[in-house]
């Protein structure tokens, strides 16, 4: 079972991985596009799920996801 939930959370962050790297770049105020609502649910996913948390916090993470998903991370870790 183990296992099975550490591939969920790495599927859920191969997901925020390319929409992350391909959504335009968040708006603000009137000017909100898609991308506010995807870092919304990332950021969401990151405070409910510490499995998630876990798997971006391993000693490998910098080789495996990309730059724009742990700076997403790191931003959400400094809130």
């Amino acid at each position: 079972m183990k296992a099975k939930l550490e591939a969920f959370a790495h599927l859920h962050l191969n997901m925020f991985e390319i929409v992350l790297a391909e959504a335009p770049n968040p708006g603000s105020g009137e000017r909100q596009n898609q991308s506010n609502v995807w870092i919304s649910y990332f950021q969401d996913t990151l405070r409910r799920c510490s499995l998630i948390r876990k798997v971006l916090e391993e000693p490998a993470s910098n080789r495996i996801w990309s730059r724009v998903l742990l700076e997403q991370y790191s931003d959400w870790k400094l809130q």
